[in-house]
């Protein structure tokens, strides 16, 4: 019950961010582009679109992203695109305890939730903020999403990229 209980507020607070966000953003500034001229970036030359199968590790490259902050008197946010990645290991994805394999090599439980289709996957870091990984099973693409305090003030990001399997 606390594992749904939690799942729930974490999926109310991002679709919150989001709509708030853009709302607010689009009415009140000019920091965040509104997308008129739409940029796209290559997917992994190695992608395909099929079901990948998550006997062993998943890889994926995340190569946009979205940022917003707070001020003291304003939000703002940015869109990035560009050749500059973050790349994350997920291993043992198949089983009831996935984790993401850090930078220095060390393994992070995440809690999982897989519907069939899509797999949430949810970091609680050191800090106690939540990452939620959503990994399209029949895309074979991941969305990243963290909100957490920065420094005394509200941040929040979201990524998007392509993955391979057994990489």
């Amino acid at each position: 019950m606390k594992k749904i209980f939690l799942i729930v507020i974490i999926f109310v607070v991002i679709a919150v961010t989001f709509l708030f966000t853009v709302i607010f953003l689009d009415r009140h500034t000019n920091n965040f582009p509104v997308s008129n001229n739409k940029k796209t970036i290559s997917l992994n030359e190695n992608w395909k679109e099929s079901r990948l199968p998550y006997s062993d590790s998943v890889v994926c490259t995340l190569k946009i992203s979205a940022t917003t902050d707070f001020e003291k008197d304003h939000i703002s946010g940015e869109i990035n695109i560009d050749e500059k990645s973050t790349t994350l290991t997920f291993v043992d994805i198949d089983t009831d305890v996935p984790s993401i394999v850090g930078n220095l090599g060390d393994e992070v439980s995440l809690i999982k939730i897989d519907n069939g289709s899509t797999v949430y996957l949810i970091e609680e870091t050191g800090f106690g903020n939540i990452n939620v990984f959503t990994l399209f099973r029949d895309k074979n693409i991941m969305i990243m999403s963290k909100q957490y305090d920065l420094l005394g003030k509200p941040f929040g990001m979201i990524m998007m990229g392509d993955c391979l399997s057994g990489v």
